[in-house]
C-alpha cells in the first residue's frame, strides 16, 4: 500500500513538543520497518499540494495500512494527515531493507 502524508491540521505545537513526537516517530518507523510492515519511507521536498513524505507499507488492505500511519506519533497528534491507496509493486521491493542494510555499512 501506499501512503502519503500531507501538511495536518495542528500548525500550534511548540517546538519541544515538536522534537518529542518526532523521536518518538522515528522509533516508530524503526519498529514498523523491523518488523516488516513498512518497506520504504521518504520525506518529499516543497511541493504546491503540501505532501510532505512517502509510506510504501507491507499491508493486506488500505484499513490495515491506515492503522499502521494512524500509529504514528505525528499523524496522531495532527501534525500530518494521510490518504491511503492500493499499490502494487515487485516482491523484490521487500529486498530494500537488507540492501540498505548492507550499504549502509
Amino acid at each position: 500500500m501506499l501512503a502519503i502524508l500531507t501538511t495536518g491540521p495542528s500548525t500550534d505545537l511548540s517546538d519541544a513538543e515538536r522534537e518529542r513526537l518526532f523521536l518518538v516517530r522515528m522509533a516508530n518507523i524503526r519498529r514498523l520497518a523491523q518488523r516488516g510492515s513498512l518497506v520504504v519511507a521518504g520525506r518529499l521536498g516543497p511541493n504546491e499540494r503540501e505532501y510532505r513524505g512517502i509510506f510504501i507499507l507491507n499491508t493486506q488492505s488500505v484499513e490495515e495500512a491506515a492503522a499502521l500511519i494512524g500509529g504514528d506519533p505525528a499523524v496522531a497528534a495532527g501534525v500530518f494527515s494521510c490518504e491511503a491507496y492500493p499499490w502494487c509493486a515487485t516482491a523484490a521491493l521487500m529486498d530494500v531493507r537488507a540492501l540498505h542494510q548492507r550499504l549502509q555499512r
